[in-house]
């Protein structure tokens, strides 16, 4: 079972460039330097997707994402490393106190 969070607002960085925060628990590592993944809900055919994001910085335990991610996208925030690529969940009903959105795997 994990806890998605529907992405809508925009922040920018040092630089003045735009992104979006996002938990740090909701990344799964990757090799390289200021990048990583993030599954995001696809509605079509209710699959999360592994994504490639970019991390531009860190603002009070949450990453900022310049690239990889849009407005709008459902991201998966918890049991992020139970989830494989094309996997099949459902999302459950909306927590009032988190105003974000479960699942649970099929």
């Amino acid at each position: 079972m994990g806890m998605t969070a529907e992405v809508s607002f925009f922040l920018k960085d040092e630089s003045g460039q735009s992104g979006f925060l996002i938990p740090l628990n909701a990344f799964v590592p990757s090799q390289e330097p200021n990048r990583g993944h993030l599954y995001i809900f696809d509605t079509q055919n209710s699959m999360v997707k592994k994504a490639p994001v970019k991390i531009s910085g860190v603002k009070d335990n949450q990453a900022i994402i310049s690239e990889g991610l849009g407005s709008g996208d459902i991201v998966a925030v918890a049991g992020v490393s139970f989830l494989s690529d094309g996997q099949k969940v459902r999302l459950m009903q909306k927590a009032e106190e988190t105003r974000a959105d479960t699942f649970q795997l099929k």
